[in-house]
């Protein structure tokens, strides 16, 4: 549950920026990315559970996590237009791999069935 001191505890610009766009009611987003950012600030997760949470978050949000560590990090503030960008190149680049995924299991069903009906089976 989020709590108003959490808010107060937000250390990098890119979740400010994130918090000035959500709206109330989905304020579990922010939670995650101020939890995420507190751990990560932290040099990573200590406990099991930390880890449970920092990895599946890095992986469904790999983006705001890269944001968050340069940030961090380096003190590279991505600002609302090139976080949008590298947004819409992370959408793409998911797209193209499960296509590609997509034609390779086309392909090997393909293969499949051919050897299938070489051996006598039926099309």
């Amino acid at each position: 549950m989020l709590e108003s001191g959490a808010l107060g505890s937000i250390r990098t610009r890119f979740v400010r920026d994130r918090l000035a766009e959500t709206i109330f009611a989905r304020r579990e987003s922010i939670q995650d990315l101020i939890h995420w950012e507190t751990v990560a600030a932290s040099g990573g997760p200590t406990g099991w559970a930390g880890h449970v949470f920092y990895g599946q978050f890095k992986h469904s949000h790999p983006v705001e996590c890269q944001c968050i560590l340069e940030e961090l990090q380096d003190g590279t503030y991505t600002d609302p237009v090139a976080y949008r960008a590298r947004l819409a190149g992370h959408a793409e680049e998911v797209r193209l791999a499960h296509e590609a995924e997509l034609r390779a299991r086309r392909e090997k069903a393909w293969e499949l069935r051919q050897a299938w009906v070489r051996a006598g089976g039926k099309p």
